[in-house]
């Protein structure tokens, strides 16, 4: 989420060998995209309320095409 707004929702954790990678299915694209699941990306991670704060990079969403 980005300023509280809904962008989609965790599919699956990836790992080929560089690091932990969400792979999103995004509710404005309808398409699947991929994440560096990090701090850079990811700061804030809420397991009770199975949410997560996610930095949206348009250089990260432009990859994942």
């Amino acid at each position: 989420m980005q300023n509280g707004a809904r962008f989609g929702v965790v599919k699956n954790i990836v790992n080929f060998g560089a690091g932990d990678i969400l792979e999103i299915y995004d509710y404005g694209s309808e398409k699947t995209v991929y994440y560096p699941f990090n701090r850079h990306h990811v700061p804030k991670v809420d397991l009770q309320k199975r949410r997560l704060e996610l930095c949206i990079h348009e250089e990260v969403l432009a990859a994942s095409e």
